[in-house]
């Protein structure tokens, strides 16, 4: 272990054990904002905290709205036969489509669907510059978030392809029991057809309860990999920078920790849009770190929000190069499900792309209370520290011309 990862992963594990519950827009997570920003007070020429309200259910909390629609709906189908009711039978698809609308929109495509019947709480990001040495003439900027998950369940007790095959069977579920209500709705079904679609639906019902189960909403992990480590790579690098007294030339080297990451990237989101005018015309890029843990998995994140939101590709040639200099050949991803705090900031047009080390199926450590400061990789945070500082220089570098 190095000297620099030692200090990382003391910080973490004082994190951990001294802020514990980091869930969204929790006092918790504040507090050790508060104290991430006064580190950084001596290493940077300015720091700030910016408040926000976010809505933290929404995001994960889509999954339980989806299975209690899918419930509900099959038993209102179901009850609309026993009953010969029309009101339950139009009830169905009704409540069926629109539990399914805003999972998709949330859990699918990561945008606010419904914050408005949701508790709001009070957040804040905390951004930390130290400026160019000669002029300022772009930015680079490395972020993290501070917020932690609560636990997901399967990912202690199922396989991937266990859980994937969930998902495909409730979508699938989900898809056939609406199409099933609205035909028995509008046409004349013969009784042995109802009573197959009666059928196929009750074994649908019981797809759907696992998912009630999926978040366990007493458990908040400690987020030591996720995404601790991506906070205090970034922050390592402006303490660096200040012991040696190091600027670079023409760039702004900034450290942005969010909130609300593990609530559907809204802390980003919030930053992004409040400063989306400045980074752009200020030359502003975004260089998200998370879960940084596997060597082996060290990736660019080219795309994000389930692989329907591009990355920038000059950001990912930057990363893709100075990962070079370190004589690694990094990898784009492939296809995985989530996304990384540099696709809220792609939304907006702002250049960002992500740099993780985490294997994308479920891993004992990924939102789950094995995600502790005691199962940290400090060769992996050596190696990104080292990638990212590249980036930098490289990025300096490019100012010049």
């Amino acid at each position: 272990m190095s000297q620099k990862s030692h200090w990382i992963s003391e910080q973490i594990k004082y994190i951990c054990t001294h802020y514990t519950k980091r869930t969204a827009g929790s006092e918790s997570v504040r507090q050790c904002m508060a104290y991430m920003a006064e580190q950084m007070k001596p290493w940077a020429d300015e720091v700030r905290t910016e408040s926000f309200t976010l809505h933290r259910h929404p995001f994960v909390g889509s999954i339980g709205l989806l299975a209690m629609g899918g419930l509900v709906g099959i038993l209102c189908f179901e009850l609309s036969g026993l009953c010969a009711s029309t009101v339950l039978a139009i009830i169905s698809p009704i409540v069926l489509l629109i539990a399914f609308i805003l999972w998709v929109i949330e859990f699918v495509f990561y945008r606010q669907a419904f914050d408005f019947i949701c508790p709001k709480y009070d957040a804040v990001n905390v951004f930390a510059e130290r400026k160019a040495k000669i002029e300022t003439r772009q930015r680079i900027i490395i972020s993290g978030h501070a917020d932690a998950a609560f636990e997901m369940t399967f990912f202690l007790k199922l396989k991937a392809w266990q859980i994937y095959t969930l998902i495909v069977l409730t979508i699938l579920g989900m898809i056939t029991c609406f199409a099933f209500n609205v035909i028995q709705l509008v046409c004349a079904m013969p009784d042995m057809v109802l009573q197959l679609f009666y059928m196929i639906e009750a074994v649908c019902f019981f797809i759907f309860i696992p998912w009630l189960f999926f978040i366990n909403w007493t458990k908040i992990v400690d987020g030591a990999n996720d995404n601790l480590t991506g906070c205090y790579i970034g922050m390592s690098i402006l303490k660096d920078m200040a012991q040696n007294d190091a600027r670079m030339d023409y760039t702004d080297v900034c450290c942005l920790i969010t909130d609300g990451e593990e609530s559907g990237l809204r802390g980003a989101v919030a930053f992004a849009k409040q400063h989306r005018t400045e980074l752009i015309d200020g030359h502003a890029i975004v260089i998200a770190l998370d879960t940084i843990h596997d060597p082996k998995e060290l990736a660019i994140y080219h795309r994000g929000v389930n692989f329907i939101q591009k990355n920038d590709t000059e950001v990912c040639q930057l990363l893709k190069e100075a990962a070079k200099q370190s004589d690694m050949d990094l990898p784009y991803t492939d296809f995985y499900p989530g996304a990384t705090d540099a696709e809220a900031f792609s939304r907006y047009g702002i250049k960002a792309a992500a740099l993780c080390a985490v294997q994308h199926s479920p891993t004992d450590y990924y939102h789950t209370r094995h995600d502790s400061w005691d199962n940290l990789n400090p060769e992996c945070i050596d190696l990104t520290q080292a990638i990212v500082k590249n980036a930098i220089q490289r990025f300096d570098a490019q100012a010049k011309g």
